[in-house]
């Protein structure tokens, strides 16, 4: 199941908007995007989620969340990313090499829907370089 959070980032990503054209988008200033996508905006009014609804009802809401997923454990990984792609491979048996050959959003689909800790994945991959 997606959070709210990786939905928003997820649909942002899939369509290639920065924040400010999601905003626009959605008719919300910039803080309610950068607020929901950082998960501390967890609960939008009614007005905001019918909005989010049907901007994504025609998409697959989980590969969404799991786009938006990828890119946060990206994102908060930050230089550590590189361990996680070694852990990765150990625990998942995915091949970083095949990761590149993905499109960008694809890839990190990929990675948002690895069912373990991102923490753990990269603590197994700096544990194989040590």
């Amino acid at each position: 199941m997606y959070e709210l959070k990786d939905l928003v980032w997820g649909y942002r990503k899939y369509r290639n908007e920065t924040p400010h054209e999601l905003a626009k988008e959605l008719d919300v200033p910039i803080s309610v995007i950068d607020g929901l996508e950082m998960g501390s905006f967890k609960h939008p009014n009614s007005r905001l989620m019918k909005k989010i609804e049907d901007v994504t009802e025609d998409l697959n809401k989980e590969e969404l969340g799991a786009i938006g997923r990828g890119y946060r454990i990206r994102a908060t990984l930050g230089s550590d990313f590189k361990y996680y792609l070694l852990g990765m491979r150990q625990k998942t048996g995915i091949n970083p090499k095949e990761l590149q050959k993905m499109t960008l959003n694809d890839c990190h689909k990929t990675i948002g829907q690895i069912p373990f800790d991102y923490h753990e994945i990269a603590m197994a991959g700096r544990e194989l370089i040590e």
